[in-house]
């Protein structure tokens, strides 16, 4: 397992050094959830009734924006050809791209929706359901990106 946190280790580093990456998905996410109530209107109700599905839906789309160049750079400098040969499983590998990429696009946007959500007016009780749901979601949308990826 000493495999998985070198690689861990190194993808995390990879990714504060290309730190625009990171906070492009998260500008993208806040600025589109702040521009949608100008559209949508400013009513009440309709905001508390929409906020659920359109951070998701935002959420799915930021994550997606992520998964682009999750294997391509490695796959482009021949680090997964050396990663192959090494003595480290590629599951070891896999995982550790999976859990990097999580924290450093998913949940920083996790961490941003509840300063967002209160231009949804959205009450606590869906908020912390929301959260809970964003959670457990996107390690899926993360696994599936990451399938995609390496199919490709």
């Amino acid at each position: 397992m000493s495999g998985f946190w070198t690689c861990l280790k190194r993808e995390l580093a990879l990714a504060f050094k290309r730190l625009g990456d990171i906070l492009t998905v998260v500008l993208f996410f806040t600025i589109t959830l702040c521009l949608l109530p100008f559209g949508l209107g400013t009513e009440k109700d309709l905001l508390q009734q929409v906020a659920p599905a359109v951070i998701w839906v935002v959420a799915m789309l930021a994550v997606l924006l992520s998964l682009d160049q999750l294997l391509k750079r490695d796959q482009a400098s021949g680090v997964i050809d050396h990663m192959l040969l090494a003595p480290i499983s590629s599951v070891e590998y896999a995982l550790a791209k999976w859990v990097a990429n999580w924290l450093t696009t998913a949940l920083p946007l996790i961490m941003v929706t509840p300063l967002v959500s209160l231009l949804y007016f959205a009450p606590t009780e869906t908020l912390r359901l929301l959260i809970l749901s964003l959670l457990i979601g996107t390690p899926s949308l993360t696994s599936l990106g990451l399938t995609a990826s390496a199919l490709t």
